[in-house]
């Protein structure tokens, strides 16, 4: 049976042209519990994208990160289904990336950056990414914030809130999507990512 905050899906739009928003509600608090048991043994060091689409440690980004594959696959559904019913925002779901689990210590962070690529060789013959779908799983940490710096935008994590941001190929407005994952001051940030094609 579904809490009353699971029923009610609560949107505040911080952007519009690119879209930007908090949703809260989407996720059930089964799976966030669920994503928030990963061991930290599981976690790897986090790894950046080079232009011609291989990954290796990278100095802006400082975090910890655990890939999932298909064992989340229900929230996939939940979000795709939640966009494309609500905002009109239609998604492949055969092109969704699996969700990415991302830990900072203190002192981590990501600093700014695009989530979609720059180098046809990135794409590896599929879409570019299209939108960001960001799950704060806690909120029991200081700092952390996810900032936009082009839109002077901060957003306070918290717990079951969702940040979601668009950027389609053919906008004129996704460079001003580049954002980065502030510092942790204390504690331990978990967030689970999506990112949609």
């Amino acid at each position: 049976m579904k809490t009353l905050r699971e029923m009610i899906n609560i949107c505040m739009i911080l952007h519009q042209d690119p879209f930007i928003a908090i949703i809260d509600g989407i996720i059930p608090n089964s799976i966030i519990e669920s994503m928030k048991i990963v061991p930290n043994n599981d976690f790897q060091k986090s790894m950046g994208t080079q232009p011609d689409g291989s990954s290796k440690l990278s100095p802006i980004r400082t975090s910890f990160t655990y890939h999932t594959r298909d064992q989340f696959k229900p929230a996939t559904d939940i979000v795709l289904n939640v966009l494309a019913k609500q905002y009109n925002h239609i998604y492949d779901p055969a092109l969704a990336e699996s969700w990415q689990l991302t830990q900072y210590e203190p002192g981590q962070f990501y600093k700014s950056h695009y989530d979609y690529f720059h180098g046809e060789e990135q794409l590896k013959g599929r879409p570019n990414r299209r939108g960001t779908f960001i799950l704060y799983l806690n909120d029991d940490f200081t700092g952390g914030e996810t900032g936009f710096s082009k839109l002077g935008i901060k957003v306070n994590p918290r717990q079951g809130d969702c940040l979601y941001f668009t950027y389609p190929p053919d906008s004129p407005t996704k460079d001003l999507t580049f954002h980065a994952g502030e510092p942790v001051i204390s504690g331990v940030k978990r967030i689970a990512t999506l990112w949609l094609r």
